[in-house]
């Protein structure tokens, strides 16, 4: 799957956003959440030569 490839090539980053929504559960802040979230269409995108 083209997203969790990226995730994995990328995965400093995956975490770095994941960390900055929060660390526990019922603390997290959602409006942090874009830039984990842009991820997924990122990894979608399509390269044309």
């Amino acid at each position: 799957i083209q997203s969790e490839k990226k995730y994995y090539l990328q995965h400093q980053i995956y975490y770095k956003n994941l960390r900055v929504l929060g660390l526990e559960y019922p603390d997290l802040d959602y409006s942090k959440a874009l830039p984990f979230l842009l991820m997924l269409p990122q990894s979608l995108e399509l390269n044309y030569l």
